[in-house]
């Protein structure tokens, strides 16, 4: 009974922000489909990701991490296609969380996506495979956001001693880590200013608010 108690206050929780930032007219949508996607896109080409092994208490965390990870921006995170149709597809993002395993050659990666697309206005969703990541809510959403973030031009951040890049995936430290590095071994994941991938210096929050406006 308490577990109930506890899933209804988070389902709540979700839909009334989802519902109120509706109503504020927002910028953007990001769709997290757990529920299975057939693609045809010529980076998957024809593909049908099973729906998720996550259950409706760890749907609703991974939801509400991910608003966490974009309160500064005027978009709505949601799990209707009904909201995310509303949108024109240059403003929205559909990021499917399946558990199919995924590859990227012979390597087991936790998510892909097209870099750029949104702008590209290219419909190709992102994925993220939780085979490869600890079923956790936080991680989840720190994939999920990680791959959105691609999808707005974001490269990774990465580890430079100039003139040598030393590492492609900032890993940060124990409390902190950059979602566009890997955040696996750190307590959270965040938006960072570093020097990216391409040894270019990136402000990770201010290009997402190229599209979706900050708020705060």
């Amino acid at each position: 009974m308490k577990s109930i108690v506890i899933i209804l206050i988070l389902l709540l929780f979700v839909t009334f922000s989802t519902k109120e930032k509706d109503i504020g007219g927002n910028k953007g949508v990001i769709l997290l489909d757990f529920n299975g996607y057939r693609t045809y896109h010529p980076i998957w080409g024809d593909t049908y990701f099973m729906k998720s092994s996550l259950n409706d208490s760890l749907r609703l965390e991974v939801q509400k991490n991910v608003v966490e990870h974009f309160k500064y921006f005027d978009v709505i995170i949601t799990t209707e296609d009904s909201i995310f149709y509303r949108f024109p597809s240059d403003l929205r993002i559909r990021c499917v969380i399946t558990s199919n395993a995924l590859y990227l050659g012979e390597s087991q990666i936790g998510g892909l996506s097209k870099y750029n697309s949104l702008y590209l206005k290219d419909t190709t969703p992102s994925v993220v495979s939780e085979p490869h990541i600890d079923i956790n809510p936080r991680l989840v959403s720190d994939v999920i956001a990680h791959e959105v973030g691609h999808c707005l031009g974001l490269a990774h951040q990465s580890k430079w001693e100039p003139p040598l890049k030393v590492r492609e995936y900032d890993i940060g430290d124990s409390l902190e880590a950059p979602i566009m590095g890997v955040s696996y071994l750190a307590k959270k994941g965040v938006w960072t200013k570093g020097i990216n991938s391409f040894g270019q210096y990136q402000d990770d929050i201010e290009i997402i608010s190229k599209t979706f406006r900050k708020i705060w």
